[in-house]
């Protein structure tokens, strides 16, 4: 999932996707998937990094982002929010 969201923020699809149908997302699907990613990544730090301290703002900033992806993907257009979807559940081979 974090390497499709990776392809799908950068605005042009790779190649691999071609073959799927798809074309390249709007802004908002880009943004969620680029929370995604993000999010992702701020999990496992607190995860798996011993060091690691999150200070309540952060956390809630973390949790505003998610919100804020979330109403965007729900407002979103049905068949691009179900394209993204699919895609993030498929992937596509190299």
């Amino acid at each position: 999932m974090k390497r499709v969201c990776e392809d799908v923020d950068k605005g042009k699809l790779p190649k691999k996707y071609e073959r799927l149908g798809y074309g390249n997302f709007p802004l908002h699907i880009r943004f969620c998937a680029r929370t995604f990613v993000e999010l992702q990544q701020k999990r496992h730090q607190a995860d798996y990094d011993p060091q690691a301290e999150t200070a309540l703002t952060d956390a809630l900033s973390a949790i505003a982002d998610a919100e804020f992806a979330m109403t965007l993907l729900a407002d979103d257009e049905p068949e691009e929010r179900e394209d993204f979807l699919a895609l993030l559940l498929v992937g596509a081979r190299d």
